[in-house]
């Protein structure tokens, strides 16, 4: 029997489930123990689920309101950096929290929620002017970033994001 733990709680398999690895990893936390543990929801509409990553990388979602996320390391140490801001003609333009060093067999999550704002246009043209247009509020929606730097020369980690527009 074998043990995975991570910063909520202590995650006990039978089996390796995680066939994806074939040995090349330590397996401190699986990609399945992960996923089910810490991304039990459904892709498509932006949310995704990334399984076994080697690579330092940016994952950029834009038009979201709010989202879960969540990081976890099997082998190595890797920081994590959520940031929020405004897409300014592809660059980005806001501001990032603290970057936070996730270890073997440990997860981090965290939530981003835009707030309770609402963006609110008036339709323009001929007959809103004569007649009136009512205003079209959608919720505050903003570029939002996932940043992973790799810390340790051999990382294997797992990541997902539930967005909300």
């Amino acid at each position: 029997m074998r043990r995975v733990r991570h910063a909520a709680t202590e995650h006990t398999s039978l089996s390796d489930p995680d066939l994806e690895h074939n040995g090349e990893f330590q397996q401190s936390y699986p990609a399945a123990a992960f996923l089910e543990l810490m991304c039990d929801f459904s892709t498509g509409s932006g949310s995704y689920k990334h399984t076994n990553r080697t690579d330092p990388h940016l994952d950029i979602s834009l038009d979201v309101h709010a989202t879960y996320f969540a990081v976890g390391a099997d082998t190595g140490t890797i920081t994590a950096q959520p940031c929020s801001g405004k897409n300014a003609g592809g660059s980005f333009d806001g501001q990032c929290g603290q970057a936070v060093a996730v270890n073997a067999g440990f997860h981090n999550s965290g939530l981003y929620d835009a707030g309770d704002d609402l963006v609110c246009t008036e339709s323009g043209g001929l007959a809103c002017r004569i007649f009136g247009c009512p205003e079209i509020c959608i919720r505050n929606q903003v570029r939002f970033e996932l940043r992973y730097d790799k810390v340790s020369s051999s990382v294997n980690f797992h990541e997902c994001a539930q967005i909300t527009h």
